[in-house]
């Protein structure tokens, strides 16, 4: 770390075929708006040119390619080099000035992440119903869900503990990640700062849900 400032980077997951291409397509736009920012995509092998480097995972060998991307999703710390990072879905596009979300952190916020839109009873509507009735009672209230596609966070002893925490939950189903996620953040409170609309799925950061699992 030089001068001071903290060091920053950007990471995506793209495990299979189409979801490492819309990787790199998230990765080429983010550097042509972003160029002093590096990037790095976490994918089973290899095999992308123009990517700057790649750190490739082996773990979960056999399982979906969904439960791997997850995986390697709740492992960033292991991953990321930098002291502040940017993780994006594979199916989100960086469209404009992520610079609030970075001086959020710059101000001791340790978590920048956006609330899903689906909120109390259709909070969790796509995680598993069993799972999401057991997050519901684990914490005693009606949990605010978040949305998982993109968030930064700053590396200190209380998000690696977050991420231990998220990987853990995260391994009892091995489903999605959203409802872990909260549960890790129950056990684990962090500084955390709520991003609007415009940074998942709107005009800043444009998350095109479920992407992956289209043929366009």
């Amino acid at each position: 770390m030089k001068s001071g400032r903290a060091s920053r980077g950007a990471v995506w997951v793209g495990i299979g075929d189409r979801a490492h291409a819309l990787a790199v397509r998230g990765y080429t736009r983010f550097r042509q708006l972003n160029p002093d920012t590096p990037g790095l995509i976490v994918t089973e092998c290899a095999r992308a040119r123009g990517v700057e480097y790649e750190v490739v995972v082996d773990d979960l060998a056999g399982a979906t390619d969904a439960a791997r991307a997850r995986n390697a999703k709740v492992r960033l710390p292991e991953f990321a080099p930098w002291d502040q990072v940017l993780y994006l879905d594979a199916d989100t596009l960086v469209n404009g000035d992520l610079s609030p979300c970075w001086a959020a952190l710059d101000t001791g916020w340790e978590l920048v992440i956006a609330p899903s839109t689906n909120q109390d009873r259709g909070a969790f509507w796509h995680v598993d119903p069993a799972e999401a009735a057991e997050t519901m009672e684990q914490l005693h209230s009606m949990p605010l869900q978040l949305q998982g596609g993109m968030f930064l966070y700053h590396r200190t002893a209380a998000i690696l503990d977050l991420f231990d925490a998220w990987r853990e939950e995260w391994g009892k189903r091995m489903g999605e990640d959203q409802a872990a996620l909260v549960r890790a953040l129950h056990r684990c409170p962090i500084r955390t700062w709520l991003l609007g609309r415009p940074f998942n799925g709107g005009a800043v950061v444009a998350h095109r849900f479920g992407e992956i699992l289209r043929n366009d």
